[in-house]
């Protein structure tokens, strides 16, 4: 079983059995309520980076993020769960939005402004993470928006599907430091993943 063929069926696997307990189907980072201070802060960044075109990649059924997009000149999600594809397809019907299926490890995206990619790479082996990050490149976007764990001192690897923070300054990704940073979670006392952050990189710089 190639990468393709494994990672849908895990994700696939995740979203028909809700193992992800939240009412996104997405999971429990993917609700309004989780994802407030990201859509309070992004447009900011938007406008002020002169982002007109977002490829948002996994988006899976892209609930929170099109609150934020309208106002793109384009807005292209992608993800490798079909089901949720046609979900994002049949809920927001926009003319600057369109969705497609697509393996992040294998494809390259379509090039825009800026690719937007939260926790996806969480959830990827390193080598996996590693192909995607060179895919992003080769799209000729200008921007990646991807999360990171700006306080993490060691990455660990893992298999397709299970979760772990990850810092990208750190091997074996070493990334600079981010030009921008916009921290992810609400402000919760003792969260111990209160460094939980969107990082913005220019492609060309990684």
């Amino acid at each position: 079983m190639n990468f393709r063929e494994e990672a849908t069926t895990v994700f696939k696997q995740i979203h028909d059995s809700s193992a992800w307990q939240s009412s996104s189907k997405s999971g429990p980072g993917s609700t309004l309520s989780a994802t407030a201070r990201l859509r309070a802060e992004l447009p900011n960044l938007f406008y002020t980076l002169g982002i007109r075109t977002l490829v948002d990649v996994p988006c899976g059924t892209a609930e929170w993020i099109t609150t934020i997009t309208n106002d793109l000149d384009w807005y292209h999600g992608s993800d490798i769960v079909p089901d949720l594809v046609e979900a994002a397809k049949a809920r927001v019907k926009r003319n600057n939005h369109t969705f497609s299926v697509l393996d992040i490890v294998s494809d390259v995206p379509p090039q825009a402004d800026a690719i937007f990619c939260r926790d996806c790479l969480v959830h990827l082996p390193f080598e996996a993470g590693l192909k995607a990050i060179e895919n992003f490149k080769a799209s000729g976007s200008t921007y990646l928006l991807t999360t990171t764990f700006t306080h993490l001192e060691e990455n660990k690897d893992t298999t397709i599907g299970p979760w772990r923070p990850l810092n990208l300054q750190i091997k074996p990704f070493d990334f600079p430091p981010p030009e921008r940073i916009v921290f992810d979670r609400p402000t919760t006392p003792n969260d111990p993943y209160a460094d939980k952050a969107i990082g913005v990189w220019r492609l060309a710089d990684l």
